[in-house]
């Protein structure tokens, strides 16, 4: 399987002034376990009185998190919210910190689990320079000029997304990412890539459930409300090949055959087309791969 990131967090319904004794050593426990998903790069954003504080490393979860909880619940105060980030990178080197999740912009924080194909037009569709390499860049910009509509109608790819601004945060898939959602029985949510994240934490859940595609959760201190977005036919990228044994055989007659396959599942079709000794080209939106030794070139 293609690598892909983990996504985590947890929000706090009711007042902050006592914060959860369980709250910020659960938080270090997924954000652990969240490695699996990634150890390119971490990060986290959190609510402060302050506004929005968030800290993000080229460096795997386990050497940030003791540190970055003990800031994000220190005088004895919880967070309204948490955003956790594991990074398997994908488009932009994480040694440059602006690559890493989350990203900020407009006072809002963002995480990313997925790929985008088609950032170079989202950026076009907004009049907008691309200030990073990652290619969450096009869902910030989305978000900034039109909402989850926005993102909706025209980020190509696959994404499960967490942002927050102010006191409010909201989670949101288009099926092509993995997201679960946990209710604790004290009102308050977790939310993670898989319910083995959720699980890892120790805790018990009133409900744990998958978050349904085209669907926006919205969380406020009064609890969490879910409201429907425009959702669009979701595109998969074609793979089309040219059999070279056969025209060994017969030099006039070529076979051309289509592989359809999910994004994330592009690594087998890579390995497959390999074994096989065929010449192959891969094309979706502005994404383009192709490939004689699992080379691929994206743009």
């Amino acid at each position: 399987m293609i690598n892909m990131c983990g996504i985590g967090g947890y929000y706090q319904t009711g007042s902050t002034e006592n914060a959860p004794k369980w709250a910020q050593p659960a938080l270090r426990k997924m954000w652990d376990t969240l490695q699996s998903r990634g150890t390119d790069a971490s990060g986290v954003a959190y609510e402060s009185p302050t506004g929005i504080r968030h800290y993000k490393t080229d460096k795997p979860a386990y050497e940030l998190s003791g540190l970055t909880m003990n800031l994000a619940f220190g005088m004895n105060r919880s967070p309204r919210w948490v955003m956790l980030h594991t990074r398997a990178a994908t488009h932009g080197k994480p040694e440059l910190n602006r690559n890493n999740h989350p990203l900020m912009g407009s006072k809002m924080a963002l995480c990313h689990n997925g790929v985008v194909y088609n950032k170079s037009n989202v950026l076009g569709k907004y009049n907008t320079s691309a200030k990073r390499d990652v290619d969450t860049e096009a869902i910030l910009v989305a978000l900034k000029n039109g909402g989850i509509d926005a993102v909706a109608r025209h980020v190509e790819g696959s994404m499960s997304i967490s942002w927050a601004k102010g006191k409010t945060m909201y989670l949101w898939t288009n099926g092509m990412s993995p997201l679960v959602i946990g209710e604790l029985f004290n009102g308050d949510f977790m939310y993670s890539s898989t319910d083995e994240h959720l699980m890892s934490t120790g805790l018990r859940f009133k409900q744990v459930f998958d978050a349904k595609h085209g669907h926006l959760y919205k969380f406020t201190p009064e609890g969490m409300s879910v409201h429907k977005t425009h959702l669009r036919k979701i595109q998969r990228p074609t793979y089309s090949w040219r059999d070279l044994s056969q025209k060994r055989h017969t030099p006039k007659a070529t076979r051309q055959t289509s592989l359809v396959c999910q994004p994330e599942q592009e690594e087998e079709c890579v390995s497959y087309l390999d074994d096989i000794d065929v010449e192959w080209e891969a094309v979706y939106g502005d994404w383009r791969a192709w490939s004689k030794k699992s080379k691929e070139l994206r743009q």
